[in-house]
């Protein structure tokens, strides 16, 4: 079954205007599992960009605070999921 690693701190804090990073990471799974990011205000910030499981938050707001979660599914057994809180001061 895949397996999955965030590689960030819990909770990440940050200071408004600043980059986040949240990287995310599945090891074993067959078929490769694919990677979404999902947060818990229902949509991802607009300016948010996603790459190789790399969400990136440039110039984070007080809106974008909140829990981030990355999913590896590949539809074969259940979703892994791995989730991180964004606490913006």
């Amino acid at each position: 079954p895949a397996s999955i690693k965030l590689l960030v701190e819990d909770p990440i804090v940050v200071n408004p205007g600043q980059t986040v990073s949240l990287v995310c990471i599945t090891t074993g799974g067959e078929p490769t599992p694919t990677l979404t990011w999902t947060s818990s205000s229902g949509s991802l910030p607009e300016k948010s960009l996603l790459k190789d499981g790399v969400l990136t938050l440039p110039a984070i707001a007080s809106d974008d605070a909140g829990v981030y979660s990355c999913v590896a599914s590949n539809n074969v057994g259940n979703p892994a999921k791995k989730s991180t809180t964004i606490v913006v001061r």
